[in-house]
């Protein structure tokens, strides 16, 4: 999609480039002197690929907390469930202290509150309503799973 809209830019630009004439009197082209710098841009691709790397260790302990609560879940038992679960807590606020994702912030920063009162409810032993909010956060990190690098 980035490279989508990073071609149909370049070839607006190009169709601009043509559209300049050459009338009687008009300015000559910029010499080199004259020239104008252009500021260095950063693709959505490197953007979000900065930001995963600032994030990485975060957000790979967060999934390494989901991962332990889908085994304590399954294996019933409940002091590691709200161990993980605190675990997992702990992550979710470091990653909300950090800048959200750049591409698309909305969701990501939906997504983080929803594993926020996922955990949340898990630590005060409420387990239909942590799995509800595990799962919708869940949804929502893999809609923007094809933004992370």
């Amino acid at each position: 999609m980035a490279a989508a809209i990073a071609g149909v830019a370049a070839a607006g630009v190009l169709g601009l480039a043509g559209c300049g004439s050459e009338e009687a009197g008009s300015s000559p082209p910029p010499t080199t002197s004259q020239e104008e710098t252009t500021p260095e841009t950063t693709s959505p691709a490197e953007e979000n690929a900065a930001w995963f790397t600032s994030v990485g260790p975060e957000f790979q302990s967060l999934q390494d907390h989901l991962d332990s609560v889908s085994t304590a879940a399954g294996a019933s038992d409940v002091m590691e469930l709200t161990a993980q679960c605190r675990g997992g807590l702990d992550d979710v606020t470091k990653l909300q202290s950090a800048d959200p994702l750049p591409s698309n912030a909305e969701l990501w920063d939906a997504a983080l509150d929803d594993f926020q009162l996922a955990f949340s409810y898990c630590v005060a032993g409420d387990y239909t309503s942590a799995t509800a909010y595990l799962t919708a956060g869940g949804a929502k990190l893999d809609r923007i799973s094809d933004e992370l690098p």
